[in-house]
């Protein structure tokens, strides 16, 4: 997936009042996945926007405390995507 980690707010506000670069709010969506009783993992990788990636090889989500809006993304950013800067030693 991709447009999962938006790097200012006014990107990911929904319906969109910029020009330009508009990532939407699917962060949220990977927050509630990385919450859910998935047997699937998932991580962001930290390149452009950040890209989603859901797999069996990632280690399964571990449940934690979150709130949806702008402010606790900025303060939880690596907890609530799971950022990872390589995916060589997840996908094994």
């Amino acid at each position: 997936m991709h447009d999962c980690n938006p790097l200012e707010e006014a990107v990911q506000i929904i319906p969109r009042k910029k020009s330009g670069i508009w990532n939407g709010d699917v962060w949220k969506s990977i927050v509630k996945f990385r919450n859910s009783d998935s047997n699937l993992g998932c991580v962001v990788l930290d390149t452009d926007h950040g890209l989603g990636i859901i797999s069996n090889k990632i280690n399964k989500n571990e449940k934690f405390e979150y709130d949806l809006d702008y402010i606790s993304l900025e303060k939880n950013r690596v907890k609530y995507l799971g950022i990872v800067k390589s995916i060589e030693n997840i996908l094994k």
